[in-house]
């Protein structure tokens, strides 16, 4: 039990941390911007007119 609890608050937030840093830095490599132009409509993907 002890072993779970030290996974789940130790190794998950690090492994969290360590795949955004590598897609953060492919992104940056690829030369991709922000999302810029991607027609994401916020948060839920609910544009102004959905309601």
């Amino acid at each position: 039990m002890i072993a779970a609890s030290t996974i789940g608050i130790f190794l998950i937030p690090m492994l969290y941390v360590v795949f955004q840093r590598m897609r953060e830095a492919t992104h940056r490599r690829l030369g991709r911007g922000q999302h810029a132009g991607t027609g994401h409509a916020g948060a839920g993907g609910h544009g102004p007119a959905a309601h």
